[in-house]
């Protein structure tokens, strides 16, 4: 699909000018020859349908205490619907300057043009992230993500999104969830406009069945504010912290996990994420449990227990070195701050008089 952009500018006169460079419309004649009319039923007045028009600018100056010409500028945005070699308009009583006729390709193809949606053959159920962000060091991050899907059409591709990731196409594998059996993948495509992953098949998925796909991915902590980022804060000392967030909304999830990042595809998540061992972690549910990372002294795993059924840009987590309270009216309230004696005095005046009982410092 090809869009083009005419420019014409062009007037109307009550006379017609004596000059080489206009079109003469077909019912200004320099003879006297009789007319020879073909008549309605001979005449056919539709337009070629081999294009379309989509947009119009359209300027017009009309010298209404002067001698009535109207001095015009048009520019008309068409699609291509079946390949042609003439552009056809309808004009009357205007005389076009042809010199400033011009035909050029349209340089945005515009958010219409671009299907950015998902295909709706399969659907998300349940996601497994794993996330070792290197927030003190030089801010990449190793992932693993893993999802169940239910495939609602037949289909030999699956298609996710990821934006400012690199997947290990190694280590992609999707299996087959009833008998664990894997399928093997014959291509792997990227659709950068887009933002999607493509896994293409070679055999077909079949409709009502659950499959699996896995991968390794590496992906980094920008300072832009949105996906997995990272953010920085001086404590009482004058030194940098480092700290990491995300701001997933509307579709920015893709920049931390590969995923179906559209809102309707909800789905349930088990979020697992490495920390260096003096520092915390924060996501939608809480703490079920936190291992060593195995083979990295010094780093643990925390997971987190699954989610409920959620959009992709409602997940949130958090690492940094923040110090961690329970607040004495809710217990599943938590109140965190920097871990320096500046956040001491709020934190007494917020927890009350059992401040060095309930003050846990994550170490």
């Amino acid at each position: 699909m090809l869009l083009f952009v005419l420019l014409a500018l062009g007037h109307a006169t009550q006379g017609l000018p004596n000059v080489d460079d206009v079109t003469i419309p077909p019912w200004v004649t320099t003879t006297t020859e009789a007319s020879r009319s073909l008549g309605p039923v001979d005449l056919d007045v539709q337009l070629p349908r081999s294009i379309k028009p989509l947009h119009y600018v359209v300027k017009l100056q009309p010298f209404i205490n002067g001698n009535f010409s109207i001095v015009g500028y048009m520019e008309v945005d068409m699609e291509v619907l079946k390949p042609t070699s003439n552009i056809t308009l309808h004009i009357s009583d205007i005389i076009t300057k042809n010199d400033t006729v011009k035909t050029e390709a349209s340089r945005s193809l515009g958010p219409v043009d671009l299907d950015v949606q998902l295909p709706r053959s399969i659907k998300p159920l349940h996601y497994v992230v794993k996330l070792q962000p290197f927030i003190n060091g030089n801010f990449s991050i190793v992932g693993y993500m893993e999802v169940e899907m239910e495939v609602l059409e037949p289909t030999s591709n699956i298609t996710l999104h990821i934006s400012d990731i690199i997947t290990k196409n190694d280590t992609v594998k999707v299996s087959d969830q009833a008998t664990s059996r894997g399928l093997r993948i014959k291509k792997h495509e990227y659709d950068h406009s887009r933002h999607f992953y493509i896994a293409h098949l070679r055999k077909e998925l079949q409709k009502g069945k659950r499959y699996i796909l896995s991968m390794e991915f590496l992906g980094y902590l920008n300072n832009k504010l949105h996906g997995f980022y990272r953010a920085t804060y001086k404590d009482v000392y004058g030194n940098i912290r480092n700290a990491a967030a995300t701001q997933f909304q509307p579709t920015a999830a893709r920049k931390a996990f590969p995923c179906f990042d559209e809102p309707a595809l909800k789905a349930t998540f088990e979020i697992h994420l490495a920390r260096e061992s003096w520092m915390t972690t924060l996501s939608n549910m809480p703490i079920a449990e936190t291992v060593p990372v195995e083979g990295q002294e010094g780093w643990m795993w925390d997971r987190y227990e699954k989610s409920v059924p959620m959009s992709t840009y409602l997940v949130a987590f958090v690492v940094s070195d923040y110090v961690h309270i329970n607040s004495t009216e809710n217990d599943r309230v938590d109140f965190r701050a920097g871990r320096d004696q500046v956040a001491e005095p709020l934190v007494r005046q917020l927890v009350g008089h059992d401040f060095e009982q309930r003050v846990l410092v994550v170490c």
